[in-house]
């Protein structure tokens, strides 16, 4: 260690500090995982600022929390800085992530990460399908990635004088991507159907757009 005087000074009185490092004081920091709450602590001195890392494996939502006092500074493993302040909330791709937490108190950190979804669905695998009167139909909602959790499915049917009115209500669960049901339309008719992936602590919740569905058999006079 070597100790520069500036120029153009006289004496220079200095104090010079130092201590072991720990391993959430430098580079890879400690891990904080999904739905996890750390505690800590800063003395604002030698010991004022601790990192942190975690890891996003698909696009997802993101909220960092800390609470007592201290900010933080959030980067992606290259260095560049993506947001800072106590609370975080924020898009954010796949990759690895640093999050230091600086200041002088006790403090609490906390980090949620719920991945990005996309929800369909479908009538036998169609957005618009056509079945005979007394046939069954397979409706399934699909979630990409291959979450899981819960989904809501509704089917309307379509009255000529007053329109589309309800008709049928599913709750189904979703594994690896998928929740279906057997639906067996009361009567000729055209029907449609929408849902909502409820979302879980992982995987953030997203809404279908509608399908349709068309019961009919052969005309007679």
């Amino acid at each position: 260690m070597v100790v520069n005087a500036a120029r153009d000074r006289d004496t220079q009185p200095y104090r010079l500090q130092t201590a072991i490092a720990r391993q959430n004081d430098t580079t890879p920091g400690v891990f904080i995982r999904n739905n996890a709450e750390v505690a800590g602590k800063l003395d604002g001195r030698l010991n004022s600022s601790d990192l942190y890392r975690f890891d996003v494996t698909s696009k997802s939502t993101l909220r960092l929390k800390v609470t007592g006092g201290p900010d933080m500074v959030v980067t992606r493993a290259n260095g560049r800085r993506i947001d800072s302040g106590s609370f975080v909330e924020r898009t954010v791709r796949a990759g690895r992530y640093f999050v230091a937490v600086q200041g002088s108190s006790n403090y609490t950190l906390r980090r949620v990460s719920r991945t990005i979804t996309t929800a369909n669905i479908r009538f036998n695998g169609r957005k618009n399908a056509v079945i005979r009167p007394g046939s069954s139909t397979a409706l399934a909602i699909r979630v990409r990635p291959n979450v899981s959790g819960r989904a809501t499915m509704v089917v309307e049917r379509f009255d000529p004088i007053d329109g589309w009115q309800f008709q049928r209500r599913f709750v189904v669960q979703v594994s690896s991507g998928i929740g279906k049901v057997t639906y067996r339309p009361p009567s000729v008719g055209r029907y449609r159907a929408y849902g909502t992936f409820r979302g879980s602590k992982t995987a953030a919740a997203d809404e279908t757009r509608v399908s349709r569905l068309r019961v009919q058999g052969p005309l007679v006079d």
